[in-house]
Parts: structure tokens; sequence; C-alpha cells
């Protein structure tokens, strides 16, 4: 029997974690690269559409921040089944304002959480 390199292992592993996380299964990775214990990877419960549309609408929301008046660079954007969730800290509230009516009119976003601080 041929041993297999750490390098086959590491590219057996992640090809199946990310087969899981494509799929929403679970894998359960065991004993690899010396670990002494294994461990679960997780996919959260949205499917591969809705990631994609997730990405995208992340993608969307960055780009109108980007070619808008509001500082983007100090804002994190995250997004979960259509869920904007703005956060961070701008200069004023009209940035605070934009940025947040510049998310809403995205199309896919659903709903706007609003965690922007005004530093001023």
């Amino acid at each position: 029997m041929m041993a297999l390199s750490f390098r086959t292992w590491l590219g057996f592993f992640g090809v199946a974690a990310l087969a899981g996380s494509l799929s929403g299964c679970w894998w359960v990775v065991a004993g690899t690269a010396g670990a002494e214990a294994g461990y679960v990877a997780t996919q959260d419960d949205r499917t591969a559409g809705q990631t994609f549309s997730d990405q995208w609408i992340h993608a969307k929301v960055k780009a109108e921040l980007v070619g808008s008046s509001v500082k983007s660079r100090n804002l994190g954007i995250k997004v979960r089944k259509g869920v904007v969730t703005l956060k961070g800290v701008v200069d004023t509230e009209a940035e605070k304002e934009r940025a947040v009516s510049l998310a809403r009119g995205v199309q896919g976003v659903t709903k706007v959480v609003d965690k922007i601080f005004v530093a001023r």
C-alpha cells in the first residue's frame, strides 16, 4: 500500500470540506495532519443558491457604496438570506442615511440592519 503525503491528505480533505459546504452536508474530518482529535466542519442552513445570492447582494451593495459619497472603507457588510447588516463608523448622519438607502435599493435585499455609528 502506498503512503499518501501530507499534501495529498490536505487536498483530499479540502475537496471534501468544499463539497460538504456546497451541498449543505456535515463532514467529519478526523485525525488529519497529526491532529489528536477530529473536528466537524459545518455549513449553515442556506442553500447553494441562497449563498450565491447573498454573495451577489454583498458585491452589489459594496459597489453602490464605493460609487457614492459614503466612505465605505469604514463599513462592514454582511449578508444572510437577503438581510444586509451594515456595521462601522461614518463621519455624518447623511452618510449613514445614504448607506442604508443604497443597501435597501439593491435587488434581493429583504431588510437592512443598521449598526452604523456617526463619529462626530
